[in-house]
């Protein structure tokens, strides 16, 4: 648990103050420890030792909650507009290694490929234009609610370098990172933003009219692209 929560506060360590820690499993005594040194408003999980029980009593005004796990999401989804509302299917989809198609590259790095699936399972809680940098199973960099996808590959970037900066690592998070993106990019003028960062590979839903020049530049670039079968786009 410590190890998850550490590589999670790790990808935004400034937004993280003042916010809500969720875990699944159980928190224990380390996990709590570190949990403790960060201001936060409420702390869910699948359960609590009492070791971390202990410590969380000692914070003032941090609300502890059990999360059970939901057994059956609702398959749609009701958002107010003027004059009515909208009710949209909920996006439930979740993709694996088998459900993507390399459009660019080569298909020879199972790690790639995992933290490729984990970024796109991430993205689609990202506000649209969403985009999200993952390595080694984890966030580094997160982009959403940008009015176009340059700038969310650019808010990512410029995150995953701040978070490195905290770190006191030398090299930028998104250095060797894989990014995962909400949709497709419209134009290659991403593709060269993240490669100029040190992405390696990409995850995109396809069905752009440009997607061939978009698929050209990363094989310039020296950039693998992934073809994911939907799109999240979350509004």
């Amino acid at each position: 648990p410590k190890q998850a929560f550490d590589k999670a506060l790790r990808s935004d360590p400034v937004s993280a103050f003042g916010g809500i820690i969720a875990m699944t499993g159980v928190v224990d005594e380390a996990a709590a420890s570190a949990m403790a040194e960060l201001f936060a408003e409420v702390v869910m999980a699948d359960g609590f030792t009492k070791e971390a029980l202990d410590i969380f009593a000692g914070k003032k005004n941090l609300r502890v909650l059990t999360m059970p796990r939901a057994t059956d999401l609702p398959h749609a989804k009701i958002k107010s507009v003027s004059g009515g509302f909208l009710v949209q299917s909920a996006d439930m989809a979740r993709i694996n290694n088998h459900d993507l198609e390399v459009k660019a590259g080569t298909n020879d790095d199972e790690a790639a490929l995992a933290d490729l699936v984990f970024g796109f399972r991430v993205v689609k809680h990202v506000t649209s234009n969403g985009i999200v940098l993952a390595r080694d199973g984890a966030t580094v960099g997160i982009g959403g609610g940008q009015t176009n996808r340059v700038d969310a590959v650019d808010l990512a970037v410029r995150r995953a370098d701040k978070s490195a900066q905290i770190a006191g690592e030398p090299t930028s998070f998104a250095k060797g990172a894989r990014l995962a993106s909400d949709a497709f990019f419209p134009f290659p003028d991403n593709i060269e933003r993240l490669a100029e960062a040190g992405v390696t590979h990409v995850v995109q839903p396809t069905g752009s009219m440009r997607d061939e020049q978009v698929f050209a530049k990363a094989a310039e670039c020296g950039v693998t692209i992934y073809g994911a079968p939907s799109r999240h786009f979350k509004h």
